[in-house]
């Protein structure tokens, strides 16, 4: 008899307790969404800014190249020098990327 009255206190208890299981499941589920959520949103933030910082590094380089490049080119000639122009437009399209990123 002790047997049936433990499971009958065991079965009274759990259906106590397993509403309680059931709300504390569907809340901790919740919270994970919302973390999920805020997390997708820091990482496409954080994703933005690395690549706003790879896109001026890149343009200081261009800048610090098409300097070299105008010192080997007589002051005349720097408008048809291709290997200026080439630097420069890149620089131009990385300046218009960043604008637009920007806003």
């Amino acid at each position: 008899m002790k047997v049936e009255e433990m499971k009958k206190t065991v079965d009274k208890i759990w259906k106590e307790a397993k509403k309680d299981v059931e709300k504390m499941l569907d809340e901790t589920s919740r919270l994970v969404k919302k973390g999920e959520v805020h997390l997708k949103d820091a990482s496409e933030k954080s994703r933005e800014k690395l690549e706003e910082a790879g896109l001026s590094l890149k343009k200081e380089r261009l800048y610090y190249d098409l300097g070299k490049a105008l010192v080997k080119v007589p002051r005349s000639r720097w408008l048809q020098n291709s290997k200026v122009k080439k630097i420069f437009e890149e620089a131009r399209a990385i300046d218009r990327l960043l604008k637009k990123k920007k806003r």
